[in-house]
């Protein structure tokens, strides 16, 4: 690949490689749990699924809106400081980490404007 320059030029290629390459970096650092309060927002969420109610926390960019982040998840979501209730608000579990399968979410919105029955505030 051509990576040549002017000093007054940059190729559109280059300036992609080095947007992937600094994606990857951060990637790789937030794997790694290296740096992630700066790049992400543990946000609290509730989520409904057609048995459970699960509250935890999702790492989204600051600012960015959940709809955005739900479109754009792969498969599962990782949810951490989780509390899994069944439908009626009895604690099932509660766990450091779990995925839950994208599929299988009816609604979720922010923590902080949930107030149903059952559910700890």
């Amino acid at each position: 690949m051509n990576t040549s320059t002017n000093s007054d030029f940059t190729f559109a290629f280059q300036e992609t490689e080095a947007a992937d390459t600094q994606a990857e970096v951060i990637e790789d650092n937030l794997e790694f749990g290296e740096g992630a309060e700066d790049f992400s927002d543990k946000s609290e969420v509730v989520i409904f699924t057609n048995t459970f109610q699960i509250r935890g926390k999702i790492a989204l960019i600051p600012g960015a809106r959940l709809t955005d982040y739900i479109l754009g998840a792969n498969l599962f979501i990782a949810v951490a400081d989780v509390e899994v209730r069944d439908r009626e608000g009895n604690l099932i579990l509660s766990a450091p980490f779990l995925d839950v399968h994208r599929d299988h979410i009816e609604f979720i919105l922010p923590a902080d404007i949930a107030r149903f029955p059952g559910m700890n505030s």
